[in-house]
Order: C-alpha cells, then sequence, then structure tokens
C-alpha cells in the first residue's frame, strides 16, 4: 500500500486517499455524522465516547479536496465504514483489515461497494435496520429495571447462552464482562434487565449512544422463558429512556417474531444493516 494513504501532515489531497483521522478533521467528521446520523451511528457515538484514536480503537478517512468520501473505524475487533462518495484509495482501505479485524459492520450498499479483495474474506449476514422517533404504548405487566455494573457478569452469561449471539464471539467471556462493566460505570450505555431467582433472564441496551440517538443492542431473553413478552418489555423500556433522553433508537433485526415486537412498538425499517464474520 502507498505509505501517503496514511501521511499525518497537510490534510488537503486533491485524490482521494485514505489516512489516520486528525483533531483538525473532527469539525467535518461530525458534520458528516449529523447528515445522516442513523446510518453512521455506532461510528459517531465511538468517536463521541472514545475520541479519534485509542488503543482499543482508530478512526480513518478518505479525504479528496478537503471534502471527506468515507469513514473507516476499528472497534476492539470489529470494523465500522461508510462511503459517502465510491472508494477510491482501494490499497488504503485494504491495508485497513490487519488481523486484529474479525468482524464488519456496515449497511448494504457500502458493504457491496466493498473491493472483493475484502469481501470474500467474510460470511455476511443481512438484517432490517429501524428506528424508531416513537413509542406505542404496550399494555405491560412485567416491569424492568435499570441496569448496573454490578449485572454484568450475570447479563454476560446470558447473552453467552444464546446461540444466536455465539458466531459473532471473538473474545472471552471474562473480557466481555471486564467490558461491559467498564462501559456501565462510564456511563456509555443503558440496559433493562428481568431477573428471576437473582438470574438474569432478559435484557436490552444501547450499544452505543450520541446525544440525538442510540443503537439498541444485546436484546436477550433466556432460552427456556421465550413467548412470555420479556423482549418486548426491555426493549420497550430501554426505548421509552432513549426517547424521554431526546435520542432516537435505531435496531436492527432477522428474526420475523423479533421483528413483529419492534415494528408493534413503533420502529420502522429504513435500511439493510450487514455483520460480517471472518471465515475460518
Amino acid at each position: 500500500m502507498p505509505q501517503a494513504s496514511f501521511l499525518l501532515g497537510n490534510p488537503l489531497y486533491n485524490v482521494g486517499m485514505i489516512r489516520k483521522a486528525q483533531a483538525s478533521d473532527l469539525v467535518a467528521i461530525q458534520a458528516l455524522c449529523a447528515s445522516d446520523s442513523s446510518r453512521l451511528l455506532f461510528i459517531d457515538g465511538d468517536i463521541t465516547q472514545n475520541g479519534l484514536e485509542t488503543d482499543y480503537q482508530e478512526t480513518w478517512i478518505e479525504i479528496e479536496n478537503q471534502t471527506i468520501r468515507g469513514i473507516f473505524l476499528r472497534y476492539h475487533t470489529n470494523f465500522v465504514f461508510y462511503f459517502k462518495e465510491p472508494l477510491v484509495d482501494i490499497a488504503g482501505f485494504e491495508a485497513l483489515f490487519t488481523d486484529q479485524i474479525k468482524m464488519i459492520s456496515a449497511c448494504k450498499k457500502d458493504v457491496e461497494a466493498m473491493p472483493d479483495s475484502v469481501k470474500s474474506r467474510f460470511d455476511f449476514r443481512t438484517m432490517y435496520f429501524c428506528e424508531c422517533t416513537a413509542l406505542k404504548k404496550q399494555t405491560l405487566t412485567l416491569n424492568p429495571v435499570l441496569a448496573t455494573a454490578s449485572d454484568s457478569p450475570a447479563i454476560v452469561k446470558l447473552l453467552s447462552s444464546i446461540s444466536e449471539f455465539k458466531s459473532n464471539l471473538h473474545t472471552t467471556e471474562e473480557e466481555r464482562t471486564k467490558n461491559m462493566i467498564e462501559r456501565y460505570e462510564q456511563n456509555k450505555i443503558h440496559g433493562f434487565i428481568i431477573k428471576e431467582n437473582e438470574q438474569v433472564i432478559a435484557h436490552a441496551s444501547t450499544g452505543v449512544e450520541t446525544s440525538s440517538g442510540v443503537m439498541v443492542v444485546a436484546v436477550a431473553s433466556a432460552v427456556d422463558q421465550r413467548k412470555k413478552g420479556y423482549g418486548r418489555a426491555v426493549v420497550s423500556a430501554v426505548t421509552e429512556y432513549a426517547l424521554q433522553h431526546g435520542q432516537k433508537p435505531c435496531l436492527f433485526y432477522d428474526n420475523p417474531e423479533a421483528g413483529k415486537i419492534y415494528h408493534d412498538l413503533g420502529y420502522v425499517t429504513f435500511d439493510l444493516w450487514c455483520l460480517g464474520s471472518l471465515k475460518a
């Protein structure tokens, strides 16, 4: 890959080129995120919460004539990206996929625009991408409670027991628990749970938050506790919490039964979202 793709000096380029994002790019990045807030929610939220770069997060942009054409972010082993304009720096894009990257997250149109040299390395799962601007009130007899950091081990235990989540797990249960505890303690996420005999049997939380939106993730009910309204209750609770705080909740799904619940609560499909797992 041409080293110029990662130059950290003068940010003015006439030809589309991928480089590390800098503090001086932040205003332009924020403007891009605001222009398509739901599709860029993961990227916007991660940058808002963690900055442009940490030991577990990196951010790059493709820039041409002082305009951002695309934005790319690594969060631990997950790579999230967005093309505002068609990719130009193919070699630079290919070079972003180091051994650290195990998963891809992006809208279907962006996945389809990836070079085949990268796309062929992953198996993809396509889901419906939804957002909610007003919760449709339900008659619910269950009362989920706001989760705290101390609930993290039980939440991770629940999620680890469900087959739908196992294919996307590339870290240990201990690592996931530590990460969740830190995020709850730092108020980076908010979740709701239902407990029975000190065990978490249902859960839904935000995966990332900005001042204007949240991504609802990890919606789960214990296998032996399904079809009792638990999933509906925790999603309703986290949705209401977000809307009360002026944030638009988004989520994605591929299970028709789950989709019916989300649409009943007021979610509307507006796009398709893809999750890619690195092939063995």
